[in-house]
Order: C-alpha cells, then structure tokens, then sequence
C-alpha cells in the first residue's frame, strides 16, 4: 500500500507507523463496508439479538418428544452468546482505557471524524475476537469457519489502516489483543469475569479522567467517557445473565467456578443434561402441558424471559446515561 494521501503522518513515517489513508474510491467503499458489518457497535448490539431471539427454540420444539433437546439447545446457544457480549465489550471497554494508557495518535493528521487516540485499534480487536471465536469452535463447516476467521481479522486490519483510523502497528496490536481475550476469557472460571470487570471499570474510570487531552462533551468524538460506560452497559448486561443462567435447574452457581471452555465439553455437558432430568422428575416438571398458557408459562420460566428484558432495560438505561 503506499501512501497516495495528502496527509500527514502525526506518528512518523515508519512503516508501522506512518499514514496509509487512500483516495482510491474502490479501495475506500470496500473498506466502508466491512466497517459497518464488522465493528464492535455492530456485534455487541447483534449478539444481545441473538440473546433476544433465541427463546424461539423452544417454541419451535413445544413438541413434548423435542422439548428437552430444543431446550439443551437453547442454554447452549444462549451460555456463548452470553459470553460473547461480554467478549466483544473488551473493544469497547479494555479498548478505550488502553487509548489513555497508551495515548499514541491516529496516524492522519487529516482524519478528525475519530477520537484523538488510536493505540490499539478496537475494531481490529472485535474483528480478531470474532475471527477466534470461529478458529477456536469451528462451528457449521470447521475447515471453512477457522478460513473465514483468518479472513475477518485480514479485512479489518486493511479496512482501519486505508480509512486512516490506524497504522499497521495499532491494528496489529489490536489483533494480537483481541485473540489473547477470547482465549483468556473463554479458559478462565467464570466467576474471575466479575473480578475482570471490575479492574476494568476501576482502572477505567481512573486514567479517563487524568488526560488533560480528553475532552467529555456530548456528541464529541474525543469524548471516551461516553464509549467507556456505553461498553459497560453491555458487560453489565451479559453478568447479569450469567448469573441467571446457572440457576438451580442449571447446575447451580457452582458452574461459575469452570470455564466456558470447560462447561461445553461434552462430560460437563452430559452431567448437566442428566441434573436437569432429574430436577424436572422431583419436581414433577414434565414436559407436557395441557393449556396454551401452561406453554406460555414453560417457555417464561425456561427461557428467562422475564428477567432477560430487566437487563435488557437497565442496559438500555446505561446507554441513556452515556
């Protein structure tokens, strides 16, 4: 890539540092489009849809011979996608208090339509949680999942550094941050995510507000303030489910003590399995129902729902308050 932009480069003219903004108007709408599919606005609002969504498993398994495997399904389904919001927060969260540790400029000095700071690039973080996220499970078609999550984190990098957000040294940090996040996160007991998030918002809410360079006014790129308790909003909203997943029927809050890792392999899975089984005899849980409303009270109960849209409301609040 060379630099064929008449801007100027605020870090140098390093190779990993210099200024690859590009006039090509090809190069520069097919970086927009990954741009808007692929950043971590973009993922954590998709992952909390799928959060939202997924109770329609069980209405498509209401069959009484489906119901327990649709419902296995579902806790499976949701348990990721619990965790991924909280994942994919690490480039909304970690992110903006590494660009106050850090304070390392974005490389154009023409590009003003970004927060002063760009070390290390969020999206390429988000971009790399979500390609080893599809390296790690492989799910659907593995051969072709883990080559889509080379590829994801590949056109995030180019399309932040041809748009002039970052230079190659922030993408690729930002890269190398971001697949260290999904696995820390994903083979570290779950309870340690509560401690996590909080160094995060101690941390946070300190060197936010000891750079002279930061400014906090409404609708002001460079107010991080903003995007810091805008990213919380969504780690508030994926503990609060992960402690309402492991209710009693669910193994319990003991489960926090395993990793995600660990509580997918298929023993822990099985172990789970047979306690639900046996909860739903004890209590004479059975899995048919008469009326359309003992339905609707199964799926409430199973799925969470009313609890779901307490977070869901009180992360709608946090964005208010941002």
């Amino acid at each position: 890539m060379s630099n064929s932009s008449p801007c100027g480069d605020r870090n140098g003219d390093l190779f990993f540092n210099k200024c690859y903004m590009t006039n090509n108007s090809f190069l520069t709408l097919l970086a927009t489009n990954i741009m808007q599919w692929v950043n971590p606005r973009t993922q954590a609002i998709c992952a909390v849809a799928i959060v939202l969504v997924l109770p329609s498993l069980l209405i498509l398994g209401n069959h009484s011979a489906m119901y327990h495997e649709a419902r296995k399904k579902f806790l499976q389904c949701r348990l990721r996608a619990i965790h991924y919001i909280y994942r994919i927060s690490y480039s909304l969260v970690l992110d903006v208090l590494l660009y106050a540790c850090f304070r390392q400029r974005r490389p154009c000095a023409c590009n003003t339509t970004a927060s002063i700071y760009g070390m290390p690039s969020g999206d390429a973080m988000a971009g790399a949680i979500l390609g080893s996220y599809l390296l790690d499970k492989g799910p659907f078609y593995p051969v072709l999942a883990r080559i889509v999550g080379v590829l994801i984190m590949v056109a995030v990098a180019f399309e932040r550094v041809i748009l002039g957000y970052h230079s190659i040294l922030q993408v690729t940090v930002g890269i190398l941050i971001g697949v260290a996040s999904h696995f820390y996160s994903t083979r570290i007991p779950q309870y340690a995510l509560f401690i996590d998030a909080l160094l995060q918002w101690i941390v946070g809410s300190i060197v936010l507000h000891i750079d002279p360079a930061l400014t906090y006014k409404p609708n002001d790129n460079n107010n991080l303030w903003a995007w810091f308790v805008w990213g919380i909003s969504f780690q508030i909203f994926a503990l609060l489910l992960l402690v309402k997943h492991f209710n009693p029927r669910n193994g319990g809050l003991a489960m926090l003590r395993l990793s995600l890792h660990a509580v997918e392999n298929e023993s822990t899975q099985d172990e789970i399995d047979q306690l639900r089984l046996n909860l739903s005899e004890s209590h004479q849980d059975s899995f048919h129902y008469i009326t359309d409303k003992d339905e609707t009270i199964r799926h409430c109960k199973d799925s969470d729902m009313h609890f779901t849209v307490f977070a869901l409301g009180l992360l709608v609040v946090v964005n208010f308050l941002s």
